[in-house]
């Protein structure tokens, strides 16, 4: 169907139009509504005819304060979820592939079954897991991103500390002192510090490659360092 610049003028809002008699399963607020009403008002084409759906709020931790106050006027209660890790995204995205290839004609399979069972025998399940990766999208290892600013290259670690052993760490400058003890680079790349709110841990952020040889590190008795 072809369509000229003015039916395709015309077209956009009634298709607009549709769309929103449409009941949706999701709704994703990219950026914040200017108000309750708005927010209610964009998540309610997910309930439309007596359905349901998710409503999903993105927002930054400087504005945690104003989804509060949206989340109060509108009268929800909202479930705060954080961005998803590396490996669930992984994961995720591993599970769609089998889902897809399971779409695949079996006249299509045999035609790739020998190069498969040679691929197998050569380097067994390894074989699947590339096929699976590159599929994915994930022919190269992906980059970690830090929980605290989202900035890529950099991986978020908690460190907490046995009130048994010592006293927690009472500020952003003695869990980096800590870190200089342990190890000096991670002392000198560190970024971002947040202090846990029992002051018995701190999370803060490194370079990808030097938190990977923090992790390698020998830690002192009470004290744990995850990722």
């Amino acid at each position: 169907m072809v369509f000229d610049r003015e039916s395709s003028l015309c077209l956009l809002p009634l298709m607009l139009h549709l769309v929103g008699l449409i009941s949706q399963t999701q709704i994703i607020h990219y950026e914040l509504p200017n108000d309750a009403e708005t927010f209610v008002h964009r998540s309610g084409r997910t309930g439309r005819a007596g359905k349901e759906g998710t409503a999903i709020l993105m927002f930054t931790s400087s504005q945690r304060r104003t989804v509060r106050s949206l989340e109060r006027d509108a009268g929800c209660k909202f479930e705060f979820v954080s961005p998803p890790t590396v490996e669930e995204v992984l994961e995720s995205s591993a599970e769609q592939v089998v889902a897809t290839l399971r779409g695949v004609h079996p006249e299509s399979v045999e035609f790739f079954t020998p190069t498969a069972q040679k691929l197998i025998e050569e380097q067994g399940t390894n074989a699947l897991a590339a096929a699976l990766a590159h599929l994915s999208g994930f022919s190269q290892p992906p980059s970690s991103r830090s929980l605290i600013s989202h900035e890529q290259g950099w991986a978020t670690l908690q460190l907490t500390r046995d009130p048994t052993y010592s006293r927690g760490f009472l500020s952003a400058r003695s869990a980096t002192g800590f870190l200089s003890d342990v190890y000096p680079a991670a002392a000198d790349e560190v970024g971002k510090i947040h202090l846990i709110a029992d002051e018995r841990g701190a999370v803060f952020d490194l370079p990808e490659e030097i938190a990977k040889e923090l992790l390698n590190k020998q830690i002192p008795p009470g004290n744990i360092i995850a990722k």
